[in-house]
């Protein structure tokens, strides 16, 4: 396993599952899948981590995304990532950006601790407009693409608890 931290991607044997071949551009423990679950909606799905390197592969898929799209809404799904790292709060802020440069709604998925915690530390739960499940991210009223600080309700508390309610004793 520590190989492949020094190793770069692609330099493996081919056939062996923790490298991609050279030249094939998908880390095998990171995907973006996209769907459109609705006439208006494209959905992002990310699983894996959001770190370094796996960064610059959502950026592409969501920038290509973006530029090839009829789409009024873009959900960003992260409840299968495990970890989100500096690089991925960037490609995420880069995408957000880029969708509203094409009046596209910008909405991300966050339901657990590992992705909660650093947009919450950050203060960028209402930058991304953060929702508790898919459903109701797709279901959330559209507005034109403004700066992003339109909130249809509070996100949930990374610790677990009821919205609101960090440091505050019983």
């Amino acid at each position: 396993m520590t190989d492949r931290l020094i190793r770069p991607p692609g330099a493996g044997e081919p056939d062996h599952p923790d490298h991609a071949p050279a030249g094939h551009s998908r880390c095998p423990a990171f995907r973006v899948a996209l769907s459109s679950p609705t006439p208006t909606a494209l959905l992002a799905e990310v699983h894996g981590e959001l770190d370094l390197l796996t960064a610059p592969h959502l950026r592409t898929r969501l920038s290509h995304a973006l530029t090839s799209t009829e789409h009024t809404v873009l959900v960003t799904d992260l409840t299968d990532v495990r970890f989100l790292g500096a690089a991925g709060i960037s490609a995420l802020l880069q995408a957000r950006e880029h969708a509203h440069r094409h009046r596209i709604a910008f909405r991300v998925v966050a339901t657990h601790r590992p992705v909660l915690l650093p947009l919450t530390l950050l203060d960028l739960t209402t930058t991304f407009d953060v929702h508790p499940s898919r459903a109701q991210a797709l279901a959330a009223p559209s507005y034109p693409a403004g700066n992003g600080r339109v909130r249809r309700e509070q996100p949930p508390n990374p610790d677990g608890g009821e919205p609101g309610s960090e440091g505050h004793g019983p």
